[in-house]
């Protein structure tokens, strides 16, 4: 596993960001961590749209201000922790991406932001923008309309969703040493996918066995070379929501999933990464 020894926490003063330190400071003391807390004060700005001249804002001097409210943010939470706090003028997602690239960053941790109604559909512009683009691992606060109440920011449960590909071989690997890292129980899934309506579902049933076979067989080799014994769990359906579910079941603190590769902004997300972010009922570290 890759060693988590500088944690970066973009921070925005929201009650969103208020819930996610909890978290960012358990796995700084779990792993021996420094924190960077990390603000990006937008250089521009948006008037109202009858405004009859440009709106003129003085930056700098608001960014002398959020460094002020950085300096006396998480004083208590991060106690005993050693954390660097820095305040950069840009867009933030860029700010993000080119500070954990120059800085030794090893895991990005923020909150995603829900919309309402629309919150299944959507994820917050920064989170989005850093995951595509970052080849760094990304954790991601639980995706709700309102922040939850915290019960533990330790993981004992982990749940990591395989695909049958190469991939996947170093993602065990990552999961198991997270797992024995934390303490926490590993749970495998894989998923596949299967047709809801009948007599579909009757036509491809003899299908689908050789494809849990098959996967079974695959993933139970790359066990047994990693000397991994965690179970391993087969679901059919939606690949996220047979995920999540699963997660859910089994009273996960973290799900672990691959998000492929990324190459600056023409690069994809591995498919079902952003629906499993926002339908997981716990924390997500995508790698």
């Amino acid at each position: 596993m890759r060693q988590i020894k500088h944690v970066l926490f973009p921070v925005d003063f929201s009650e969103r960001c208020g819930s996610t330190a909890p978290y960012v400071a358990s796995m700084a003391r779990r792993f021996g961590a420094k924190i960077t807390l990390l603000n990006a004060v937008q250089p521009y700005w948006y008037g109202p749209m009858e405004a009859p001249a440009p709106l003129i804002v003085d930056v700098a001097e608001i960014a002398e201000a959020q460094e002020h409210d950085l300096k006396e943010s998480f004083i208590d939470e991060f106690a005993g922790i050693p954390v660097d706090r820095h305040v950069i003028i840009g867009d933030a997602a860029e700010v993000i991406e080119q500070f954990a690239e120059n800085n030794a960053v090893d895991l990005i941790m923020l909150p995603t932001h829900g919309y309402g109604l629309f919150r299944q559909f959507l994820i917050g512009s920064v989170a989005a923008k850093v995951l595509h683009d970052t080849t760094l691992p990304v954790w991601t606060n639980v995706h709700t309309d309102e922040p939850r109440p915290l019960i533990h920011a330790d993981v004992h449960t982990v749940v990591c969703a395989l695909d049958v590909s190469e991939a996947s071989h170093d993602l065990m690997k990552e999961a198991a040493q997270i797992a024995d890292a934390t303490g926490a129980n590993l749970r495998f899934v894989h998923v596949i996918p299967a047709p809801a309506a009948w007599p579909d579902s009757q036509f491809d049933a003899p299908f689908e066995k050789t494809l849990e076979l098959e996967a079974r067989k695959w993933i139970g080799e790359y066990q047994k070379t990693l000397g991994i014994a965690a179970p391993l769990c087969i679901v059919r359906g939606g690949i996220a929501p047979a995920v999540c579910e699963t997660a859910k079941k089994f009273g996960a603190d973290l799900v672990l999933i691959g998000r492929g590769v990324c190459q600056k902004r023409l690069g994809r997300l591995r498919t079902n990464a952003y629906a499993i972010i926002r339908q997981s009922p716990c924390p997500v570290l995508s790698l």
